[in-house]
């Protein structure tokens, strides 16, 4: 439902944190109409990962700050 998401995370978050909910709309119906998200980075480290079929991001461990203090990627909204 947005084109970009643009969040900000307090550093020593616990792992697995929920973040947002990606949302994209397929007006087809049945498996034409399902879609799955996925995260496009060449960042191997990524704290982040997605659940494929709701769109729910979470954080995958607890951030620093002073290590890294912002990250960039696209998540993929694919149509079935």
């Amino acid at each position: 439902s947005n084109a970009f998401y643009h969040l900000k995370l307090n550093e020593n978050n616990l792992a697995n944190t929920f973040l947002t909910q990606i949302e994209a709309f397929d007006p087809d119906s049945g498996e034409n109409g399902r879609l799955t998200y996925e995260i496009e980075t060449n960042d191997t480290s990524l704290p982040f990962y997605i659940d494929s079929n709701t769109g729910m991001l979470y954080c995958s461990k607890s951030l620093d700050r002073e290590k890294r203090d912002q990250y960039d990627f696209q998540i993929i909204a694919r149509d079935h």
